[in-house]
């Protein structure tokens, strides 16, 4: 959403506001913020994306272990605030894990704690947890589906209340070279 919000502004020459979508930047502890609100019908048509909240956090990779753990702890705050409280949470690990670096999505997956099974068959040891389910669905290359045509399968059997997508970046414009 940040993106085709980005792509408008430089089509249109101008800077003005797209009926339909709000759109912020900030940064925050060196981390660039960027919240993109399609409110309406008319934001949807316009940046061809469902109604919702889009928010991207562009990050230096972190080599200290602090600055690690404080893009993480903003990175966290940013996805509880999007999420009800008490919320059933499916988390995709995007990506295809025999390519380093597009293995970020189900790498992750690796560091997660999944809780669904847990809370249906004890739910008075793990009802302090949040519900958290998980898949990575692989690539098409290697399942012959479609990544999001396993997630949507997904979704529609155990009908999470939010989906957490984790995936490489892939942009039309990458603004910085790591060396």
């Amino acid at each position: 959403a940040m993106e085709d919000h980005a792509l408008w502004r430089r089509s249109a020459k101008r800077q003005t506001k797209l009926s339909g979508v709000r759109a912020r930047e900030k940064t925050e502890g060196g981390v660039k913020i960027t919240s993109v609100e399609i409110l309406d019908e008319e934001g949807e048509r316009a940046l061809g994306k469902p109604r919702g909240t889009y928010v991207t956090l562009e990050c230096m990779p972190a080599h200290e272990p602090a600055a690690f753990a404080a893009q993480s702890a903003l990175l966290s705050r940013h996805i509880r605030a999007l999420l009800p409280v008490g919320a059933h949470v499916l988390v995709a690990g995007l990506g295809n894990e025999a390519v380093t670096p597009d293995a970020v999505g189900p790498e992750a997956l690796r560091n997660l704690i999944v809780t669904r099974h847990l809370k249906r068959t004890m739910p008075e040891v793990f009802a302090p947890f949040s519900t958290v389910s998980a898949i990575a669905p692989g690539v098409l290359g290697t399942t012959g589906m479609e990544s999001a045509e396993l997630l949507a399968a997904a979704v529609r059997q155990i009908q999470p209340d939010a989906v957490i997508a984790v995936d490489a970046v892939a942009s039309c414009e990458p603004a910085v070279s790591y060396t």
